[in-house]
Parts: C-alpha cells; structure tokens; sequence
C-alpha cells in the first residue's frame, strides 16, 4: 500500500505528514514548491508543470507504477481511535486502544475485499461503531485499487474540478465494487476552506458549479441542498450534495450481476 498526501500552499504545516512521516508517505507538491518541501520532509514527489488543480493530481498519483493499492490523504488530518471502555468516544494515538501503525495494516487489510477504502470522518461516528462500514460517504482519506481503477476506466477529471472524490466512488460503486471504510479509527481536519489546498480556487461559486455537475451526471443518486454550518465555509451558506451511496452499489451490483 502507498500512501500520498497532495498539498498545495502549506510549506509550513503537514500534519497529515507529521503524524504518518515513519510509515513512508509522501507528499506530491506543485514543482514550484518542491525545493521548500524537500527542505523539511523526506519524500516529496512534484507534479508535471501541466498538472493543475486536485482532480488532474489525483488522476496522476493513479498512474504512478508500483504497489496498486493507493492511498490519498488530505494534508490537515488528526487521527483517533475509539476507546476500549467506550467505543462511541474517541482518544489520540498512541494510546491504550490503537496506533497509528495498527491503523494502516488494518486499512491495507481492507483491500483484500474492497477495491475502494477509507478511514471515517469523526463527524457522526459516535452514532455507529461497527468496525466496517460499507457504501458510505469517503472524504479526506481516499484508497483505490489501481488496477481496478484502469478496469471500470475511472477518471477524476471526468466532472468538474471540485467533488472529485464522490465522482469517482460513484464510478466504483455503480460498476458493482463494493466500499469498505474502517470505523475503528477515525480522522478530522481543520476548518473546510482554510488557506492552502483547494481554498486557491473553491469559492463558493466554484463549489455551486460543482455539486449541480455532480447531480446533472448522476441524477439517480445525487440531489443538491443548501447547507449551513457553523464552522465550514466561515457559517456561509453553499451548494452541497446528498448521495444515495447504497443506492448507487446496489445498481451496479444487479447490472454487473
């Protein structure tokens, strides 16, 4: 398994890196950032001058040679695990209950039955601690078999620039494969929007423009809303999605029976 964590405009903090940096993962960079990386981090990768924005360095990483099972990270992650006295509570690793090298095997154990994993959101995950989840929502901690990946022809790019993650878990989903996501551990970020990453170019009309392409290409499975939270987008309100995952495998298991 490889794990890459894609970053842009954060020189000066990685804690995804941190966290992971003695389990061999390494950051794919912008080349105008690479001398300023491979200052303070071991395995720094630059992408193609004509690689833009996040769906082209996703699609990228899927092309590298290698290992096909594959790993993205977003750059700002904190991981937890939950607690052996109260599984709906979590706690920082290391601790009693996990690690962060016991949480990798596990997630690479996954694709002995998933071509497409995760790690779960800590948001809601105290309402549920079965220790795999299938055909859920996967942000911030993105595996694919690449293999597998070439198979179903899975593109990033084929939406817009924004949702590329649920662009192609629905590819995988509506070609019959089936997500696993590891409920043991979880993982957060900082505020949605903050400086670096895909905050250069996600304004909320980018984000708009977005989630109606996402529903336009997958109208059985995806409706828009309008969505405010507290700590996303500063409390503005935006264009979201809803995507019925369990609906999208259960089609393409059926079409691909």
């Amino acid at each position: 398994m490889r794990i890459f964590i894609p970053t842009r405009g954060r020189i000066n903090a990685q804690p995804t890196y941190d966290a992971l940096r003695e389990h061999g993962v390494v950051l794919v960079c912008p080349p105008d950032e690479f001398d300023a990386h491979r200052l303070r981090y071991r395995k720094v990768l630059a992408t193609p001058p004509n690689i833009q924005g996040i769906a082209a360095t996703r699609q990228w990483i899927m092309e590298l040679p290698g290992d096909p099972h594959i790993v993205m990270m977003d750059d700002d992650l904190k991981f937890a695990v939950r607690r052996g006295d109260d599984p709906t509570k979590f706690e920082g690793m290391p601790s009693r209950w996990g690690s962060v090298q016991h949480m990798l095997a596990e997630l690479e154990m996954l694709f002995k039955r998933y071509s497409h994993v995760s790690i779960s959101p800590r948001e809601g995950a105290n309402r549920d601690a079965t220790p795999v989840l299938e055909n859920r929502r996967a942000l911030r901690v993105l595996g694919y078999n690449a293999d597998v990946f070439r198979e179903i022809g899975g593109s990033f790019q084929a939406g817009g620039p924004v949702m590329e993650d649920f662009e192609v878990a629905l590819q995988f989903l509506t070609s019959g494969h089936a997500s696993g996501i590891l409920n043991s551990y979880v993982q957060d970020q900082g505020m949605s929007g903050a400086a670096g990453g895909c905050s250069t170019y996600r304004t909320l009309g980018v984000q708009e423009d977005g989630a109606l392409t996402l529903a336009r290409r997958w109208p059985a499975f995806v409706k828009t809303v309008q969505k405010t939270t507290k700590t996303a987008w500063g409390g503005a309100t935006r264009t979201d999605v809803i995507v019925q995952w369990k609906k999208a495998y259960e089609y393409g298991r059926k079409k691909h029976a």
